[in-house]
């Protein structure tokens, strides 16, 4: 679930990548298939929402959009590899990778924010407008329904939507050839 903690996790993660030249591609992808990361809930959204400002110069960044921003920064390849519900945050997090798959049948995204009163503020606007445009990011918000892998993947929210059967190689055998390719690209030196 998509909390303090888990934010707290994620930021000591991202620090040690930062500071690991050796690994070329982070691959994300949930212990349990049913769900790739859960979104927030609760008292989760208070944690991450801790911070109202008095006025616009006041403003900060939450937690939850520091954390992702960081992920989205990682000088690795980071991919998600979703085979489960990315609702919300969970949804928020996978846009905040450089590529993203999801296996069809399994795979289940949206962003509920507005279904409960307020707008997504991990990324699901921005990155979301970004990656898909305005109009099909405002579809994918105020719409508040569940769309698969093949939908995801028309949306441009993912890169490619894959049987579930064949999800592991795929992904597994980009990875060794960034991995590889990465190892192999030296630093040009410009005068």
């Amino acid at each position: 679930m998509v909390n303090w903690s888990f934010l707290e996790d994620l930021n000591a993660l991202a620090e040690g990548l930062e500071k690991d030249a050796s690994v070329k591609v982070v691959v994300f992808q949930s212990g349990q298939k049913e769900v790739f990361l859960a979104h927030a809930a609760g008292d989760s959204f208070k944690d991450m929402a801790r911070i109202i400002p008095d006025s616009r110069n006041e403003t900060k960044q939450l937690f939850l959009q520091s954390t992702l921003q960081r992920v989205s920064e990682l000088p690795q390849v980071t991919i998600s590899k979703i085979e489960g519900f990315a609702r919300g945050g969970g949804h928020e997090f996978a846009l905040a990778t450089d590529m993203r798959f999801a296996a069809r049948g399994r795979a289940v995204f949206m962003q509920n924010e507005v279904a409960v009163g307020f707008l997504p503020f991990g990324g699901g606007s921005s990155r979301l407008a970004r990656q898909v445009g305005l109009g099909k990011a405002l579809e994918i918000i105020l719409s508040v329904k569940d769309f698969d892998a093949d939908q995801a993947e028309k949306y441009g929210t993912i890169n490619k939507a894959l049987d579930a059967d064949a999800i592991d190689g795929y992904v597994a055998t980009l990875a060794r050839l960034v991995m590889r390719r990465r190892n192999n690209t030296k630093k040009r030196e410009y005068a």
